[in-house]
C-alpha cells in the first residue's frame, strides 16, 4: 500500500485509463499550482461516476480494494480525503440521480460501506443501494 495520501490518488489513477484521464486534465488545468487533494479524490470519483460504464470490473474491485486499505491504515490525512472527496462525491451524485450507488455496493469493504453509512445519518440522506 501506498505510504502517503498523494501516493494513494497516484495509486487510483493508474486502475483505470478514464481515472488516469481525469487526473491528467486537472493537473493540467490547475498548472503551474498543485491540485488540492481533496479535489483530486472528488474528480476521480467523477471519473467514476461518468465512466462507470465502461470501467472492467476488476479494475472497479481493484479500485475500491484500494480505498478500503486506506481505511484499514493509521494515515487519518488518507482516510479524510478519501472519505470526504472520494466517497462522499460518490454519495452526492447518486443522490443528485447522476449515479446508481448499486453499481458499486458490491466492491465496497466493511470500513468504505461503515462510512457512507455514517455519512447518510449525519447528512439525513438514504442513498439508494447503502
Amino acid at each position: 500500500m501506498p505510504s502517503n495520501v498523494l501516493e494513494v490518488l497516484n495509486r487510483i489513477e493508474e486502475i483505470d485509463p478514464s481515472l488516469k484521464a481525469a487526473g491528467e486534465s486537472l493537473r493540467e488545468e490547475w498548472f503551474p499550482n498543485e491540485v488540492p487533494l481533496t479535489i483530486l479524490a472528488g474528480y476521480l470519483a467523477d471519473a467514476v461516476v461518468v465512466n462507470i460504464t465502461t470501467i472492467p470490473a476488476l479494475n472497479i474491485e481493484s479500485l475500491f480494494r484500494t480505498v478500503e486499505e486506506v481505511f484499514a491504515r493509521n494515515d487519518e490525512m488518507a482516510k479524510d480525503v478519501i472519505a470526504t472527496g472520494f466517497l462522499e462525491a460518490l454519495l452526492a451524485a447518486a443522490s443528485a440521480g447522476r449515479f446508481d450507488i448499486r453499481r458499486i455496493v458490491d466492491f465496497l469493504g466493511p470500513h468504505s460501506l461503515s462510512y457512507c453509512r455514517a455519512w447518510d445519518d449525519f447528512t439525513g440522506v438514504r442513498t439508494q443501494g447503502i
